[in-house]
């Protein structure tokens, strides 16, 4: 079993139907890592699944996994994944200029992180406390 990177689907409550992935990687003993999240069907975009599919995976990796930071990679033409990550609380901490090549037009790499205390933790923050309530 692999201890530095852990992979989610992201399926459909109503129909159990697959529509994307994300996951952590790069997981490191300085408890950060690094996030990845597609919603690979397109009739499924703009509905607030990345978003949500973002959060719970960042949820995870903060309160299963004690991250202190998680990291995203996002092309610069892709404006819809900026967004979410910026509505969640990611910052930019860097830009590689020119590093992504598409259909011969050269693109931004920008890196954004988000830190634990940045994100409040709306649905694994029902796990709090579970360990003292239990007796163990």
């Amino acid at each position: 079993m692999r201890t530095d990177s852990v992979e989610f689907a992201v399926l459909l409550l109503a129909t159990g139907q697959l529509i994307g992935f994300g996951g952590l990687f790069d997981i490191s003993r300085a408890m950060t890592a690094t996030l990845f999240v597609g919603i690979g069907e397109r009739d499924h975009w703009g509905q607030g699944l990345g978003t949500e599919a973002t959060r719970l995976i960042c949820e995870y990796g903060f309160f299963f996994r004690s991250l202190y930071s998680i990291k995203v990679e996002v092309n610069g033409y892709n404006r819809r994944a900026i967004r979410i990550y910026e509505r969640l609380g990611f910052k930019p901490v860097g830009r590689l200029r020119g590093a992504i090549v598409m259909n011969g037009s050269r693109y931004d790499q920008i890196i954004m992180d988000l830190l634990r205390h940045e994100l409040t933790l709306e649905h694994v923050a029902r796990f709090q406390g579970l360990e003292s309530a239990s007796g163990g």
